[in-house]
C-alpha cells in the first residue's frame, strides 16, 4: 500500500489487502497536530462505508485525522479504498494494516475480540490530543464530534448518549436511557459503576493515557474476551470526571449475538418491530446537485421523485434566486434533502453555485443535473450500475450541461471555470476540457430531454 494513496491506485487494489500505512486525502503538514483523531477498528464489513462517512459529515469539529485499523479483511477493500479516496478537506484519513491480526479471534496474541491491540496501537498513533472511537458497524450524527469537543472543555473526558438501531433496516429505535449514561447510573451501576460505550467516548489523551493500555486488556473472568471497555471506563474514572453533551448523537447497531440482545428487545416491544418493518437504510454513493431558480420547483420535485425514490443519493438543491418557495416544499415531504441557500447582491453566476455545492458533498460521486431536465427511467438505472473512476459522463449528444464525475475528478480540474458572462453551458464546456485534459474518459448515458409536463402531473 502506498504511503499516500492516488486515485489510480485504485484499480490495482486487490480483494485481500496487503500489509502497509496509506495516507489518503489531501496531503497534511505531517507536523500539525490534529484538532481530533477517530479511531476505527475494523474486519471490513460492509457497514463501515456508513461509519466513514459520517466521519466525513461531521460539522465545525475543525480537522480530523480518521485511523482505520484492519484486523482481518473480511470484506471486499475496494469500496473502502474508494471512499478514503474521496476524502474531504478536513478529513485525513489514514488506514493500517500490520499483515496480521492482533486478536486471539483470528490467530492474534492479544485477548481483547474486538480489535486486538488496534484501538491501543492506534490511540498512541493519533497524532491529535483528543481521541473518539467509532466501530465499524455503528455512525455519529453530524454534530457529535462538535458536541464533545465542547464537553470536554476542562475535563479529561467527556461522553454523548446513544440510539438503538435495528440491526437489519439499519433504523433508529429508541434513546438508550438504562446502560451507556455515564458513571454511577444505568443497569452496570451495581456491578461496574456505570458505564459509557466507546462509540460515545472522546478523551484528552495527555491526561487519559494510562486508560490507553486497557483498550486491548478485557475483564479476567470474561469468556467472550469482549470487557476491555469496562477496563477503560474503570480507567477514565479514577482519572476524573467526565463532561456530558446530553444528546443521542451515536447510533449504534443491535447484535442479535449480545447477550444483552433480548432484555433491550423485551423493553422496545413493538418499536423493534416497527422498526425492522421499514425499508432499509441504504449508504448514498453518489450526490445529485439540483439549483432552482424562480419559478422552478415543479420540476425540481421531479428530477428529486425520479432519482431519490430508486436510488440511495444525498441530495443537495442549491436555492438561488428568489426560488419558488423550496424550503417549504422540503420541509412538507422532503426533510431528506440539503439546502444550500445561495444569496448574494448583483447576479449569482450558476458555475459558483454548482462549485459551492460540490464543496459540500461528501460522496465519491456528483451528479449535476439540470433544473429543467425531466429524467427518464433509463437514466435513472444507468445511475444505478457500478461507476468507474477514471471516467466522466454526459448524455449522448449535447444533453445541456448535465454531467456526472468523480468528486477527486471534479476537485483536481478546479471545478467549473467561472465565465465572465455568467454562461453555465461555457462552463459545463470548460469543465469537460479540463476533465479531458487530466485524463478523464468521457462515456455517454442516455439522452436526458427538456421538461414540458404540466405542473399538476409533477408538482410535490
Amino acid at each position: 500500500m502506498p504511503a499516500h494513496a492516488t486515485a489510480d491506485a485504485l484499480d490495482s487494489v486487490p480483494r485481500t489487502m496487503p500489509p502497509g500505512w496509506g495516507v489518503y486525502g489531501a496531503a497534511p503538514n505531517p507536523h500539525q497536530p490534529f484538532d481530533v483523531a477517530v479511531i476505527m477498528p475494523t474486519v471490513v464489513r460492509p457497514s463501515i462505508i456508513d461509519a466513514v462517512e459520517s466521519v466525513y459529515r461531521q460539522q465545525r469539529a475543525g480537522r480530523i485525522q480518521l485511523l482505520i485499523g484492519v484486523d482481518v479483511a473480511l470484506g471486499d477493500v475496494s469500496r473502502l479504498h474508494e471512499l478514503l479516496l474521496s476524502a474531504p478537506e478536513h478529513v485525513t484519513p489514514c488506514l493500517f494494516y500490520p499483515g496480521y491480526s492482533t486478536s486471539q479471534r483470528h490467530q492474534g496474541l492479544h485477548k481483547a475480540r474486538d480489535g486486538g491491540a488496534l484501538r491501543t496501537v492506534l490511540s498512541y498513533l493519533a497524532h491529535a490530543p483528543l481521541l473518539a472511537y467509532l466501530d465499524d458497524d455503528n455512525w455519529w450524527a453530524p454534530h457529535h464530534l462538535s458536541q464533545l469537543m465542547q464537553a470536554i472543555q476542562g475535563r479529561p473526558w467527556a461522553f454523548a448518549l446513544r440510539w438503538f438501531v435495528h440491526p437489519e433496516s439499519r433504523r433508529p429505535i429508541e434513546i438508550d436511557r438504562a446502560e451507556s449514561i455515564g458513571p454511577g447510573r444505568g443497569a452496570y451501576n451495581k456491578n461496574f459503576g456505570g458505564w459509557v460505550d466507546p462509540n460515545n467516548l472522546m478523551l484528552d489523551k495527555r491526561q487519559c493515557e494510562a486508560a490507553l493500555p486497557w483498550w486491548s486488556i478485557p475483564l479476567p473472568q470474561d469468556g467472550t474476551a469482549m470487557s476491555a471497555d469496562r477496563q477503560v471506563f474503570k480507567a477514565l474514572c479514577a482519572i476524573g470526571t467526565p463532561g456530558e453533551t446530553r444528546q443521542a448523537s451515536v447510533f449504534y447497531a443491535l447484535q442479535a449475538t449480545d447477550v444483552m440482545h433480548p432484555q433491550r428487545v423485551a423493553r422496545m416491544g413493538a418499536a423493534y418491530d416497527d422498526a425492522g418493518r421499514r425499508k432499509k437504510r441504504e449508504i448514498a454513493r453518489t450526490t445529485l446537485l439540483l439549483a432552482c431558480h424562480g419559478g422552478n420547483r415543479h420540476r425540481l420535485a421531479a428530477a428529486v421523485k425520479a432519482f431519490a425514490g430508486p436510488l440511495p443519493l444525498d441530495v443537495i438543491v442549491l436555492d438561488y434566486g428568489p426560488a419558488d418557495g423550496v424550503p417549504e416544499w422540503r420541509h412538507s415531504g422532503f426533510n431528506h434533502l440539503q439546502v444550500i441557500a445561495v444569496r448574494k447582491d448583483g447576479p449569482i453566476n450558476e458555475a459558483e453555485v454548482r462549485n459551492e455545492g460540490a464543496r459540500l458533498a461528501i460522496t465519491p460521486w456528483l451528479l449535476f443535473l439540470d433544473h429543467d431536465s425531466h429524467p427518464l427511467a433509463a437514466l435513472v438505472d444507468w445511475q444505478a450500475q457500478p461507476l468507474q473512476l477514471g471516467r466522466w459522463h454526459r448524455p449522448a449528444g449535447e444533453g445541456g450541461t448535465t454531467l456526472c464525475c468523480a468528486r477527486t475528478a471534479f476537485a483536481k480540474a478546479g471545478g467549473f471555470p467561472v465565465s465572465a458572462d455568467g454562461s453555465l453551458a461555457d462552463s459545463c464546456a470548460g469543465l469537460q476540457q479540463r476533465l479531458l485534459a487530466d485524463g478523464e474518459q468521457r462515456v455517454p448515458w442516455p439522452a436526458v430531454p427538456a421538461a414540458h409536463s404540466p405542473r399538476s402531473e409533477i408538482a410535490a
